[in-house]
């Protein structure tokens, strides 16, 4: 992470050590294995007068009341904004501030200088993707770049005006796939506070009548027990609650999403339709179990994998253009998600987020099987 707290150095500076005099390093004290790792990093890539910055730890200090993030981020939030606000007291004219989990590019001493020179004379911030060991996943936080506010009364007002539809069957004896349902519906209400959470249940046995919390969404049966259909769960949802909403989320009972999730919603007073992750990930049934109960756990080892359609697993629209199509498909499977995907193309505005996402594990579910994800 890169940022100019003043005005930018000048071109001809163009390695790092001179373009950056001041090199801040947040390190938690009870990790001084990475801090030695760091400079074992830096040496190497000759990166010199490197200061070590005590990082706030999260999991040691109080957390503010409202507080949607983890607590290792706030952790990063805090120690970054000291680091910052040093810099000011101590007038410097910009600062760069390493992670202690940073990996150098091999060929940093050629790549910085070019990369240097993209930026423009008034950069602020540059922020690059990848794995984030303060979240726990990894993460593409594009909507800095386009300066969206993810807060504020517009968008409290965009949540109050949108649904969000998660459609369910689970048959399988560990009832693997209602604890996810849980999971990624108290996920939902906590991100996206204001929301119209519906949780739409199609089987010939309904399990969800009275187990769902009434604080934080509306339950929608139907009685089929034929396949399931995504399609008539999402216009049935849709026909119940969807007449004072503007916006439409339709999403997969195991997608796992983050904060990206209001900046995908924001840009829809953009477009028809946005289409919120670029990749996914496949979750292991031990790292699903962990991320269940609160625990981060090491995504950089998994490959992401490139999303199915652009209306498979995770979407949304607005009413105006969700009416434009036709409603949803209701053919089912992978046929119901193709046409879909094809009439949005064709007749909509779209906008394909390069996020990412998780999908989380849920045994041989039915569900999992006809999503063949």
């Amino acid at each position: 992470m890169m940022r100019n707290s003043a005005t930018r150095q000048e071109g001809k500076r163009s390695d790092l050590n001179s373009f950056f005099a001041h090199k801040v390093c947040m390190n938690l004290d009870r990790r001084p294995e990475r801090w030695a790792r760091m400079k074992e990093r830096f040496a190497k890539h000759k990166i010199t007068d490197v200061v070590r910055f005590s990082a706030v730890d999260g999991e040691r200090v109080s957390i503010p009341p409202g507080w949607q993030a983890s607590a290792g981020a706030y952790g990063c939030l805090q120690s970054n904004l000291s680091i910052i606000q040093m810099a000011r007291e101590a007038r410097w004219p910009a600062v760069l501030i390493f992670d202690d989990d940073v990996v150098f590019d091999e060929d940093l001493d050629t790549r910085f200088p070019q990369f240097m020179a993209q930026l423009p004379r008034d950069w602020d911030m540059a922020l690059e993707s990848g794995h984030s060991d303060t979240c726990g996943r990894a993460i593409n936080s594009w909507w800095l770049k386009e300066s969206l506010p993810l807060v504020g009364r517009e968008m409290d007002l965009i949540q109050s005006r949108t649904v969000l539809v998660i459609p369910h069957r689970d048959r399988t004896p560990e009832r693997l796939g209602v604890r996810n349902l849980f999971h990624v519906m108290n996920g939902y209400a906590r991100v996206l506070q204001g929301v119209t959470i519906a949780v739409v249940e199609q089987d010939e046995a309904l399990s969800l009548a009275s187990g769902l919390p009434a604080y934080c969404c509306d339950y929608i049966p139907i009685r089929d027990g034929g396949p399931l259909n995504r399609g008539m769960c999402f216009n049935e949802a849709v026909r119940r609650l969807g007449a004072d909403k503007e916006f439409y989320v339709f999403v997969d009972r195991d997608i796992e999403a983050g904060w990206e999730v209001r900046a995908n919603l924001r840009k829809c007073l953009h477009y028809d339709f946005v289409s919120p992750f670029d990749q996914l990930i496949d979750l292991t049934e031990e790292d699903t179990g962990k991320i269940i109960q609160g625990e981060q756990i090491d995504g950089s080892r998994y490959t992401a994998r490139p999303r199915v359609e652009i209306c498979a697993e995770f979407c949304t629209f607005t009413r105006a253009a969700f009416e434009r199509v036709g409603g949803w498909d209701e053919s089912g499977g992978h046929k119901s998600d193709d046409i879909q995907s094809r009439k949005a193309r064709q007749m909509l505005s779209v906008f394909e987020s390069p996020g990412w996402g998780y999908r989380l594990f849920s045994g041989d579910s039915e569900d999992s099987s006809i999503a063949g994800y």
